[in-house]
């Protein structure tokens, strides 16, 4: 009787492992385009290895790639290496969630193109695009409870609109540091800015549990696009800071 039963079990497993094997990938897709604004379709393979292209209001995205490594299962987490390839798009990495936490590695490039697709609405355009150097997070309750990371730009022509006129400057290379503030009742995700080899502050930038993201810019800032901010404030003092929403 009891091989009996092991057996059912050992069968039930087996068919089960089959039956999810085969779940197609649109589960995924259909998931992602229910839960964001991005939409998912082109989708093919099954939810251990496919594919799906999206595209977002702003811009289309490119395809991604995913693979889901079974046997992480056992261990209560999901791992997930995946890539998502574009027109001026290039990123990489994995996640790996739990029943509480995720954490996620990403590293990668986006091009000019891409990034001015971002800007359009602010009337800014770049000549170089970025380099994102590994970016490591760690997710709690939906939201960011460790950050490390950098962004690399390389410098060169940005263009923007300043008062009706279009104004041009050539900037040096800059270098983001992510990490996050834990100073306040939330953490919050930021990002200092400073052009390489230059110990001073340029642009600080962080975003909010409720939505909006806050960036700021110093006097330091700008003096190197040749807008010096009057007063005796010292170079890394924020002098000008907007906000908006971003979700």
């Amino acid at each position: 009787m009891k091989r009996i039963v092991v057996s059912v079990v050992l069968g039930a497993l087996i068919v089960a492992g089959i039956v999810v094997a085969r779940l197609p990938a649109t589960l995924i897709s259909n998931a992602v385009t229910d839960a964001s604004i991005v939409t998912a379709t082109q989708t093919r393979g099954t939810i251990w290895q496919g594919q799906t292209y999206l595209t977002t209001p702003a811009l289309e995205l490119g395809t991604l790639q995913w693979t889901l490594a079974p046997l992480t299962l056992f261990t209560g987490r999901a791992s997930v290496d995946w890539h998502l390839t574009g027109t001026g798009l290039q990123l990489g990495g994995n996640a790996n969630a739990g029943f509480t936490t995720t954490s996620a590695t990403v590293s990668g490039r986006v091009d000019a193109g891409t990034l001015n697709s971002l800007l359009a609405p602010y009337d800014i355009r770049v000549g170089r695009g970025v380099q994102i150097d590994t970016i490591d997070a760690l997710i709690e309750s939906g939201w960011p409870s460790a950050l490390d990371g950098r962004v690399l730009w390389q410098g060169g022509d940005v263009t923007y609109t300043l008062s009706g006129r279009r104004e041009a400057q050539r900037l040096p290379p800059m270098t983001a540091i992510l990490d996050l503030d834990t100073s306040g009742d939330s953490a919050q995700p930021r990002a200092h800015v400073r052009a390489d080899g230059d110990p001073i502050l340029l642009m600080r930038a962080a975003l909010q549990r409720n939505g909006f993201a806050k960036v700021g810019v110093t006097r330091h800032f700008t003096d190197l696009v040749a807008m010096p901010w009057p007063g005796s404030d010292p170079d890394h003092a924020i002098v000008l800071e907007v906000e908006e929403q971003v979700f």
